[in-house]
C-alpha cells in the first residue's frame, strides 16, 4: 500500500517564507546603526568644541567665574589638558598672546578634521546596512508574474474592470433616460492667428481663452466637456443652459479680445448646438432659421449678438447652431 504523497511548496516560496522576518531584523539593525552614528557624531564634535571653548574662556571673552566648578569646564579641561601637555613637549615657541592661547585654536582645527576621518567608517557601515535592508525588502516583495499567462491574466482582469465600469455608467445614464444638449465651440482661423506671433504670446492667449470659456460653461451648469487644441465639445442637462452658454461666450468675446490677450488677430469662434429634446424652458428669441441648410434632416438656426456689427471688427463670431 503506497503512502499518501505530501505536497511541498515550491522552493522559491519556501525561501520567501524563511526570509520573511529578515526585513524586520535588518530594519532594526539599520536604525540602530543610524542612531549610533548620530550619537557618535555629537560626542566626537564635543572634542574640537572643547578646544574652542577653552580658547574663548582663556582669552577673557567669558569670565572664568561663570563656568568655574561646572561640569562643562571640567570636561573641556579633561579633553584639552593631555593634548596641551603633548604639544608643549614638541613645540618650543610661545603660543599665548595677550591671554589668547592660539595653540588651542589650532588643535581645534586639527581635531575637527580628524573627526571627519573617524566618521567615514561609521557612515560606510550605516550605508552598508541600509543597502542590505533595502535588498532584503526587495527580495521579500511580492513577485510580479511576467510570463505570457500572467500578462494575459492581468490584461483580462483590467478588461473586465473596464467593462464593469462601462456597464455601470450606461446603467446610470439610461436609468433616467437622460436627454442632453451638446455644444461645440471651435476657434475659426486658429492657424492663421498664430502666424508671425511669439510662442509665449500664443500660449498665454489660448490659456486665457480656455479660462474664459470654462468660467462661462461652469456658470451654466456644465455636465461634461472634452477639449481639443482649438475647440471643445460639451454637454448640458438642458437646452436652455446649452444655448445660454453659447450666447455668453459670443457676448463676451469683444471684452476678451480687448486687452486680455496680445495677439494681433482677435478670437473668432463658431458655435454649434445639437438639442436632442427641447423643453418649454428653451428660449429661441433672436434666432433665425437658415432655409438653405439642413443637418441630417434637422432645421438649422442662426443667432448673432445684438452688437454683431461692432463685434465683427474685434474678432467676434458668426455662430451657427
Amino acid at each position: 500500500m503506497s503512502s499518501p504523497k505530501v505536497a511541498h511548496p515550491p522552493e522559491e516560496e519556501q525561501h520567501v517564507d524563511q526570509s520573511a522576518p529578515q526585513s524586520s531584523i535588518w530594519k532594526y539593525v539599520y536604525w540602530s546603526a543610524r542612531g549610533f552614528r548620530y550619537i557618535f557624531a555629537i560626542v566626537t564634535l564635543t572634542v574640537p568644541l572643547s578646544f574652542v571653548g577653552l580658547f574663548i574662556v582663556g582669552g577673557g571673552l567669558i569670565r572664568p567665574e561663570v563656568l568655574e566648578g561646572s561640569r562643562i569646564l571640567s570636561y573641556m579641561q579633561a579633553v584639552c589638558a593631555p593634548a596641551l601637555l603633548f604639544a608643549e613637549k614638541i613645540f618650543n615657541f610661545r603660543t599665548v598672546m595677550h591671554g589668547w592661547n592660539y595653540l588651542l585654536l589650532g588643535l581645534a582645527v586639527v581635531t575637527f578634521f580628524l573627526r571627519q576621518f573617524v566618521m567615514i567608517p561609521v557612515e560606510m557601515l550605516e550605508q552598508h546596512l541600509k543597502n542590505k535592508f533595502v535588498h532584503v525588502t526587495v527580495v521579500e516583495a511580492p513577485k510580479i508574474d511576467i510570463s505570457k499567462a500572467g500578462v494575459a491574466s492581468a490584461a483580462n482582469s483590467s478588461r473586465l474592470a473596464m467593462l464593469r465600469e462601462y456597464t455601470e455608467a450606461r446603467k446610470f445614464l439610461f436609468s433616467e433616460k437622460r436627454h442632453l444638449a451638446f455644444l461645440s465651440i471651435d476657434v475659426v482661423g486658429s492657424t492663421k492667428m498664430k502666424i508671425g506671433e511669439d510662442k509665449l504670446a500664443i500660449e498665454h492667449a489660448f490659456s486665457e481663452y480656455k479660462k474664459f470659456v470654462e468660467r462661462i460653461l461652469k456658470k451654466n451648469n456644465l455636465w461634461k466637456v472634452a477639449w481639443t487644441p482649438d475647440g471643445i465639445m460639451c454637454a448640458f442637462p438642458t437646452a436652455a443652459e446649452c444655448i445660454n452658454a453659447a450666447q455668453d461666450v459670443l457676448r463676451g468675446l469683444p471684452w476678451f479680445n480687448d486687452g486680455v490677450h496680445h495677439l494681433k488677430m482677435g478670437f473668432n469662434v463658431r458655435c454649434g448646438a445639437n438639442l436632442d429634446m427641447l423643453g418649454p424652458e428653451a428660449n429661441f428669441e433672436g434666432f433665425r432659421e437658415i432655409t438653405d441648410q439642413q443637418v441630417d434632416g434637422h432645421v438649422v438656426m442662426e443667432w448673432r449678438p445684438a452688437e454683431s456689427a461692432e463685434s465683427s471688427q474685434h474678432g467676434a463670431s458668426t455662430p451657427t447652431g
